[in-house]
């Protein structure tokens, strides 16, 4: 007996299956290989800053962040949600979830009038479940909004009538003036949809007059109120780098692999990113295939992507988490060109011709070639991240010789995926026929193998993360709340996420801030090294007292560090006062004041054991020091830190298996911690 779902119920099960894979586990860290960008740490609560503001203080804009002005759709419903929920992570993470569940549900429309219902199936099964659209699905950012909106766009410009265009033209707008500026890349794939499909200029009237009330309501509601802030940020905006083109043409053209390489998209959905393009280049360059998906409507996916692929490579900055919006756009044509193999459409065989068709082909197969050899690199880097790294000689070599051929391979393994389905698509169009000629079943079951290999990739990826998910960030606000006093005023970029789940006053700011500190600021929160970092500069370390620094790694970063700054209306607490102790080497002065924080408390806290146990390292004392830091582990076991130096003082009494234990559960709760891997003899250092 074979359970099947109900056609009729197939959307809707999807649509709560995408729900699930981005709320499940909603306070875990995001996957530290999502991004080369802290973004992901750093955004999602200063983008919502202004909907925090006022909830709890009554003011959208009551301090640096202009981000009402630049997202306000986002801030809006941010607000909405805070008002039944409260402020919170939690809140966000939640609301991130609804916004994809939306565009799953939204791509399932759009889809279903390009290529039927059976086909706007798939569509959804392959967005609800790709690996990088769940990721930062999870994460709560601006783009989640602007690819549920230019979605609908999409849907709506699929329709013949006026109203239907105006529509189109009208939530397009409002997704690149309320949502992001960056969407504006859809505009383009939006009018060359309708211009290809239609033929005439007067139907670009419709959605111009729709774009037009969005102008107007932006100015109306946006513009005229915030002008000096809108003008003030734009001028001090920076440009992060020099635009590719301006530096050098082969420099501009380089970027245009190299826009997509940066977004990682391939590197976590090979399969269906080689679809994907391979529909947007047989769009583009083929005029059969295009008056079909013109008439069907899928070539606005191709559009689309094309367009935004464009628009990135001429960007200086380009974070993956940009093009969320147009990874959506890639997912579904890879959804059309599985549909089209499915029913045997595509191009009519026939062997090329001339040397130029010829030189095509073998370019083509090349390309192919290098699409697999990359794809293989990809499945190799994967079970090098699944091989659970320990002592073990033997699962070290495999991992240290799985890393070595994914590198030796891959390089910039997007740019070779692009290049080689560009080679590909440019096979298909100079000759004009797909290598071999399929018939109905042949090409069902090939449609069918490649929708279950892109599943099964997904599927792979999802259960990675689920081992190494951490809670990194949850434990850094909870420190947070037990160290620095209720009337502290963070700044920097780690600010409003530190105090999203309190009533503190946090305020973002990203840059070298140390020298245009506000006044009532107490305490800078930041990514990075104090080393290094310009928020600790080396001209006011002296100022600066390092108050806790957390685990919470980026792509690049080690750590958040918050610090204290001298301020005048700020007490330290205890807990503050006994870490300044231990950075002076007093540990005797900071064990008094720790014991006159325990007399004034009902019970124990992970924060006060730990710095309790710093103090005794710091005295000589280590069996006391051992048995204070088992302590604070029995509290909160989920810091890789306390397994690393609890397992140095083990060892120091000779206890090495237990010490070699301890640093396995710490790698298990963050697998890339250096000082637990140099601990282990798993790192470079250490070979």
């Amino acid at each position: 007996m074979r359970l099947e779902i109900p056609r009729r119920w197939r959307v809707p099960a999807l649509v709560l299956l995408a729900f699930a894979l981005r709320a499940v586990w909603p306070l875990a860290d995001p996957a530290r290989r999502i991004s080369w960008s802290s973004g992901v740490y750093t955004d999602p609560a200063t983008v919502a800053h202004s909907a925090r503001n006022a909830i709890l203080f009554g003011e959208w804009a009551r301090d640096e962040s202009r981000d009402l002005v630049f997202y306000p759709l986002f801030n809006w419903i941010t607000w909405l949600a805070y008002q039944g929920l409260g402020p919170s992570r939690l809140t966000t993470q939640l609301l991130a979830a609804l916004l994809g569940a939306a565009t799953v549900a939204a791509i399932a429309w759009a889809t279903s009038r390009a290529i039927g219902r059976r086909g706007s199936v798939v569509a959804a099964a392959l967005v609800a479940t790709c690996y990088w659209l769940v990721m930062f699905g999870r994460v709560p950012v601006v783009e989640n909004a602007v690819a549920l909106l230019l979605v609908v766009a999409a849907a709506l410009a699929l329709g013949r009538s006026e109203r239907s265009r105006f529509a189109a033209g009208l939530v397009a707008g409002v997704a690149v003036l309320f949502g992001k500026l960056h969407a504006i890349s859809f505009l383009p794939a939006l009018v060359v949809f309708l211009l290809a499909r239609d033929r005439r200029v007067r139907v670009l009237a419709a959605p111009g007059l729709g774009l037009g009330v969005a102008v107007a309501a932006w100015a109306f509601l946006i513009f005229r109120p915030f002008r000096a802030e809108l003008l003030e940020q734009v001028r001090a905006a920076p440009l992060y780098g020099e635009v590719p083109f301006l530096r050098s043409p082969l420099e501009g053209v380089a970027e245009f692999l190299r826009a997509i390489q940066r977004s990682w998209l391939f590197v976590r959905m090979p399969v269906l990113g080689s679809l994907g393009v391979a529909f947007v280049l047989g769009t583009l360059a083929h005029a059969e295939l295009r008056r079909d998906r013109l008439e069907k409507g899928g070539a606005i996916f191709a559009f689309w992507f094309a367009s935004a692929w464009i628009y990135h490579s001429l960007l200086p900055y380009q974070a993956p988490r940009y093009y969320l919006p147009a990874a959506v756009a890639l997912v579904a044509g890879a959804a059309c060109l599985l549909d089209e193999f499915a029913k045997a459409r595509g191009l009519p065989r026939r062997r090329p011709r001339g040397a130029a068709e010829i030189v095509a082909w073998a370019t083509g197969l090349l390309g192919a070639g290098l699409a697999t050899v990359v794809t293989c690199s990809h499945g190799l880097w994967v079970l090098r991240d699944l091989t659970v790294a320990s002592a073990s000689s033997a699962v070290q070599a495999v991992r240290t010789f799985l890393g070595e051929i994914a590198w030796s391979l891959n390089p910039f393994p997007a740019v070779l995926v692009v290049g080689g389905s560009l080679g590909v698509g440019l096979a298909v169009i100079a000759a004009r026929a797909f290598p071999l000629r399929l018939g109905q079943p042949a090409a069902a079951r090939l449609a069918a193998r490649l929708l279950g290999l892109a599943l099964v990739i997904n599927g792979v990826q999802f259960l990675w993360w689920a081992g190494h998910r951490t809670y990194a960030l949850e434990d850094a606000k909870a420190s947070l709340d037990a160290v620095v006093g209720e009337d502290a005023v963070l700044f920097g970029a780690m600010a409003p996420a530190l105090v999203q789940d309190s009533d503190r006053i946090g305020i973002p700011q990203f840059g070298d801030v140390v020298n245009r500190l506000p006044p009532e600021v107490t305490h800078v929160a930041d990514l990075g090294d104090p080393g290094s970092s310009t928020v600790f500069a080396a001209d006011l370390r002296d100022d600066m007292v390092l108050v806790r620094r957390w685990p919470l790694r980026s792509h690049f970063l080690r750590f958040v560090g918050v610090v204290r700054v001298s301020n005048d209306d700020y007490q330290p607490t205890f807990l503050e006062q006994a870490v300044e102790h231990l950075a002076r080497d007093r540990p005797h002065e900071a064990l008094e004041l720790v014991a006159q924080h325990r007399a004034t408390v009902a019970s124990e806290s992970h924060d006060l054991l730990q710095i309790e146990a710093r103090a005794w390292f710091r005295a000589g004392e280590m069996t006391r020091a051992r048995q204070g830091l088992q302590r604070a582990m029995a509290l909160r076991p989920t810091i890789p830190t306390d397994h690393h130096n609890l397992g140095r003082l083990l060892e120091r009494e000779g206890d090495r298996a237990g010490a070699v234990a301890l640093w396995r559960r710490g790698l298990a709760l963050d697998p890339d911690d250096p000082d637990l891997l140099h601990a282990l003899g798993l790192d470079e250092t250490a070979r």
